[in-house]
């Protein structure tokens, strides 16, 4: 007995479906620019927005793919995603040095997977009274995939 397969042909004898094949256009090669004009690997998030950040001919500016982890992580509530104990803990209250601190321990807390796994490396992540409030946390970090060194704002 012989299988039917799409439009009753026997499976795999002839192509499924009517019409003409079509191909797909090969994808652009212009995308996920960062601002030094080099082609990156994810999308940069604007932390205020959370917006895609868009270059000035419209596309979507790019970013290292450790960036964009450690910006999800920091702008993530903690286990509001779909992966457990994601994301960081939030941090509420007047801004104070208090606060300051626990948002320190709640970004280290955040990255600390990627940190044990040798990704990433904590450069600073200090409180400065000299910063406007919901800047008071310095926190930069360096991607030890590239050498390169981020600054990232925890405010939320």
């Amino acid at each position: 007995m012989t299988a039917l397969g799409a439009g009753f042909s026997a499976a795999g004898f002839c192509p499924a479906g009517f019409g003409d094949i079509v191909t797909a256009p090969a994808p652009a090669t212009d995308n996920l620019i960062d601002s030094k004009g080099i082609q990156q690997s994810a999308r940069i998030i604007d932390p205020v927005t959370k917006d895609y950040v868009l270059n000035a001919t419209g596309r979507v500016q790019g970013t290292t793919r450790m960036r964009q982890l450690v910006q999800l992580r920091i702008m993530t509530a903690l286990n509001s995603s779909s992966i457990a104990n994601f994301g960081m803990t939030q941090t509420s209250g007047d801004r104070s040095i208090v606060i300051d601190r626990r948002t320190q321990a709640n970004l280290a807390a955040a990255v600390d997977d990627l940190v044990q796994a040798g990704m990433i490396q904590i450069v600073t992540n200090t409180v400065r009274s000299d910063l406007p409030s919901r800047d008071r946390v310095l926190f930069v970090w360096r991607d030890l995939t590239t050498g390169q060194e981020f600054p990232e704002s925890p405010s939320q």
